[in-house]
């Protein structure tokens, strides 16, 4: 699975998308930065952690995680 990222400098946010054309459209319509995609395999739990911390290095010490809409 792939987590694709973009983030917004000026109010210092991360948006993390699974949708690439969704991150995109995004991207285009408010000048979010795309970061490189985040790979990871749900089935082994390290590489879930380690997607997680790739997030981290995004985001600093503290992500608020929101799943869904």
């Amino acid at each position: 699975m792939k987590f694709y990222v973009a983030q917004c400098h000026e109010y210092n946010l991360v948006y993390v998308y699974t949708n690439k054309k969704a991150m995109m459209k995004d991207c285009n319509k408010y000048g979010f930065e795309v970061q490189k995609p985040i790979e990871f395999k749900q089935t082994q739990t390290a590489s879930v952690l380690g997607a997680m911390e790739e997030l981290s290095s995004y985001c600093g010490n503290t992500i608020d995680y929101k799943i869904g809409k």
